[in-house]
């Protein structure tokens, strides 16, 4: 019996999706708790995939990168460039960006879990480690102390 099943809090739309993510992946997921997934990738990009309050929805969140290092004038320059980005997500219901609690530009992307397939759900996720990346890669290429603080 698939660990999904198991979790007698689990809402019942996650646990649909989990064991039709366990029957394409051809082993049972593991939730971290009754309504989140969390995945470690290369490079240490930490992805959550948690259950809105609603239960209808699943939040994909990539943290990318620890603001607070940054140079101030380099901060605030790439956090409004990121930022604007937001209001062309919301036109193609791509990921978007903001920061936490500890200051970490997180991408997040909202899926809707009634009928999503588990290979849609691969994508969302590959695509948002993807772009983590790219951005990883565009702070790194920076010039020390213009956005790096030193």
């Amino acid at each position: 019996m698939p660990r999904t099943q198991r979790i007698s809090s689990m809402p019942e739309l996650f646990s649909r999706f989990l064991a039709r993510l366990d029957q394409e992946q051809g082993y049972p997921s593991a939730p971290a708790d009754d309504k989140r997934l969390e995945y470690l990738f290369a490079n240490d990009i930490v992805v959550t995939a948690t259950v809105t309050e609603e239960e209808d929805r699943l939040v994909l969140d990539a943290w990318a990168w620890d603001a607070s290092i940054l140079h101030p004038a380099g901060r605030s320059a790439l956090l409004g460039s990121l930022l604007g980005l937001n209001g062309v997500a919301a036109l193609t219901h791509g990921a978007t960006f903001s920061l936490d609690e500890e200051d970490r530009i997180v991408l997040s992307r909202t899926l809707e879990l009634a009928n999503l397939a588990p290979r849609a759900y691969l994508e969302a996720l590959d695509a948002l480690v993807t772009q983590v990346r790219q951005l990883q890669r565009l702070i790194l290429a920076m010039p020390p102390g213009i956005l790096i603080a030193t």
